[in-house]
């Protein structure tokens, strides 16, 4: 369309015509007295007059021509303002009052356009944010700039996110800006989603890294059971003890190459994390990591250009578990997964992978986010660990099978030498010499003997823990232990004291049970200080776990001295009374056949308190 179209054009021309028409009659009226009267104007005058009436008509023209043109172009831009499809709005630099607003602030935000009217700019803000605006409104711009993303509260009380565009205006007399918001929630909310799944990530990672440690605990926890258990078992036998220290050798090179494993374990973790839309044979993904590179051996390009490939690497005969783990996913909001891929070097890899099924999922169109484990290693540590624990096994029962065979073929010759040691002793040895060389040799039968017994005790508890228990009322078994330490409590005037209304029953191994009594309650009277001997005997229910306490006031020992030595075998605290420090191992030994702990509290002439907790699933009360 031309200019000679518009309506300015036609308003102009007119108004030309018009103005032609007004100067001549306005020259008519001006000379009309003249003529009446007679009188001619000089021509110069009329001329001058016609010409000052036509540039002053021509000039009004030209303003209301301008007027127009202006007022149309403001029309224009009201268009784009009104039209435009981001909100835009015009507020008052010094009120923060809103002067105008568009149709899409009104429909995005939720306010009438009256509404907007009667607020300001803070009205659209959360309070906390209201200092930041006050000093971006403060700071003055000369032209178009952006002021970064800012927080907005619609009408309904939704917070969304919105960058900020802005122009300085002149609007109706006011000194304003012009704002276009760009809303912006949902990239704000797909970085938060993914900075979510980061934080999931390494907490995935942390806790597989917890499992490892624990791993690496039991082991180490089986390696001091080891350790315990040669120690148990050394005896003055050079034989013994080197064949012992053979097998510690043993473990302990096995326990340290079980540790170097899972260390490389530890450090070799790299999981894939990846998201996309997942049917029966393809998967787009949208996301994945650069670890699918180290567990596939492919170009992560690859995965991207070819759907099929993450399920043309699963091997034929494990394609019904990826199939199922589909389907469990229609039903449910997550599902695991364990299968086997081929990568691109032909080797068969082991993988674990966890699968959260996205809200946007329908059907037909299933979306996932996904972290996918190479267990590998693991798998061959779960092999090693088993092929490890069974030759530990293995050796340990070697080692009892050797200590029983060797205490039983001591056992003979023994029987022997005190046999023949007692022949002789019915012959009176003549050369004193030679009968004090027969009474050492004598003593040392004896105490060999002693050690041959001892041994075979310990090994029958070792291989006992699977006896029969059975519910033993405790005042009973109390009361038979101090009837067959009657002559000790008696010369000692023991003061007994018990207390165990609480747990008057016990189901337990009764031949351990007694013993267990029986060595605390006579140490306590054995190992007495000079004051009257006073020992209490407590048993009560504590949450998951039965107590029994012997604490006595006799002559105690130090504990932070002799903490690692107190329950191992041979080992004497009080050298000047007799005895073989084997009590309190026997203790110990009983005590863990009964699945309990024993600890000790105690310092020197301050008495001594044992406590035993045993697993209260052992528990019977009537």
């Amino acid at each position: 369309m031309t200019e000679r179209n518009t309506p300015s054009f036609w308003i102009t021309v007119f108004g030309g015509l018009l103005g032609l028409l007004w100067i001549y009659l306005a020259a008519q009226i001006i000379l009309g007295p003249f003529n009446i009267l007679g009188t001619t104007l000089p021509v110069a005058l009329r001329y001058n007059g016609t010409i000052v009436l036509l540039c002053i008509t021509t000039i009004g023209l030209f303003v209301l021509f301008m007027r127009n043109s202006m007022q149309r172009h403001a029309r224009e831009y009201q268009k784009l303002f009104e039209k435009n499809p981001n909100p835009m709005w015009i507020y008052d630099l010094d009120t923060y009052a809103f002067l105008e607003v568009n149709k899409s602030a009104v429909h995005h935000y939720g306010y009438t356009r009256s509404e907007f009217l009667t607020k300001t700019i803070k009205d659209i803000r959360p309070p906390e944010d209201i200092p930041k605006l006050q000093a971006a409104v403060a700071t003055p711009h000369k032209e178009f700039y952006t002021s970064g993303v800012w927080r907005h509260i619609k009408k309904n009380g939704k917070l969304i996110w919105v960058e900020i565009s802005s122009t300085p205006v002149k609007w109706k007399g006011h000194r304003a800006e012009l704002i276009l918001a760009h809303d912006v929630t949902e990239r704000i909310e797909y970085q938060k989603n993914l900075y979510e799944l980061n934080q999931s990530l390494e907490q995935k990672i942390e806790q597989r890294t917890r499992e490892i440690t624990e791993a690496n605990h039991e082991l180490t926890t089986l390696n001091e059971e080891l350790t315990a258990t040669n120690e148990e078992l050394h005896t003055s036998n050079d034989q013994l003890v080197t064949a012992q220290q053979k097998i510690f050798d043993q473990a302990e090179a096995l326990v340290r190459q079980s540790r170097d494993k899972l260390n490389r374990i530890v450090f070799s973790i790299k999981d894939i994390v990846w998201s996309g839309r997942v049917t029966d044979h393809s998967v787009t993904l949208d996301f994945v990591n650069r670890a699918i590179e180290d567990i596939y051996g492919y170009p992560i390009a690859d995965f991207y250009n070819n759907e099929a490939l993450l399920f043309e690497t699963i091997l034929p005969e494990d394609h019904a578990v990826a199939e199922d783990i589909l389907s469990q996913l229609v039903h449910s909001s997550y599902a695991e997964t364990e299968y086997r891929i081929r990568d691109s070097q032909n080797n068969i890899k082991h993988l674990f992978t966890r699968l959260w099924k996205q809200e946007r999922s329908s059907p037909g169109n299933l979306y996932v986010d996904a972290i996918t484990s190479d267990i590998t290693q693991r798998k061959a540590q779960e092999e090693e660990k088993a092929r490890l624990i069974s030759q530990l096994i293995e050796h340990n029962n070697d080692l009892v099978q050797f200590s029983f065979i060797a205490s039983h073929n001591l056992r003979g010759p023994v029987a022997t030498l005190m046999g023949l040691s007692g022949l002789v002793n019915l012959e009176t040895i003549a050369d004193p010499e030679l009968a004090t060389l027969f009474q050492h040799i004598t003593t040392s039968i004896g105490k060999l003997d002693e050690v041959t017994r001892d041994l075979t005790q310990i090994l029958e508890i070792r291989q006992d823990g699977y006896r029969p228990r059975e519910v033993i009322d405790l005042r009973e078994m109390i009361f038979t232990v101090t009837t067959n330490l009657a002559d000790q409590i008696n010369t000692t005037q023991a003061d007994i004291r018990i207390n165990i209304d609480q747990l008057p029953v016990l189901s337990a191994i009764r031949q351990y049970l007694y013993s267990i009594f029986y060595n605390l309650i006579s140490n306590a009277i054995k190992y007495r200080s000079q004051r009257t001997p006073i020992i209490t005997i407590t048993a009560y229910p504590e949450r998951d776990e039965a107590v029994l306490m012997i604490e006595d006031n006799g002559m105690g020992l130090d504990v932070e001295r002799h903490h690692e030595k107190i329950f191992t075998l041979y080992q004497r605290f009080h050298t000047h009374i007799p005895g073989k420090g084997l009590g309190l191992y026997l203790v110990k030994t009983q005590v863990t056949a009964l699945q309990g702990t024993i600890s000790i509290d105690s310092a020197p002439e301050q008495g001594t308190r044992f406590t035993i907790r045993l697993p209260l699933e052992s528990i019977s009360t009537p």
